[in-house]
């Protein structure tokens, strides 16, 4: 997945759990960093193109920011790499 298509996903996912946040976090900014997994897979076209794609590994790394408990901004950085 190309990140133009996976920083909004991103960024939607960091904002959704501020909604369920405590008055606390209120005026809180957070760090994270988690590995990133994908699946390997067979793709074939009309035509007889075939593409496999083995187990791929990598890394997500970000920062949000908590202006109340009901809203949040941040910014997600994610690498990964996948054999062909």
């Amino acid at each position: 997945m190309k990140l133009k298509h996976l920083l909004p996903l991103v960024l939607l996912a960091a904002a959704a759990p501020a909604a369920a946040q405590s008055s606390s976090r209120a005026g809180q900014s957070e760090f994270y960093f988690a590995p990133v997994f994908t699946q390997g897979k067979d793709l074939s076209q009309e035509g007889g193109t075939r593409v496999s794609t083995g187990t791929g590994q990598g890394f997500s790394l970000g920062w949000a920011y908590n202006f109340d408990p009901r809203l949040a901004a941040g910014i997600d950085f994610a690498w990964s790499w996948v054999d062909y």
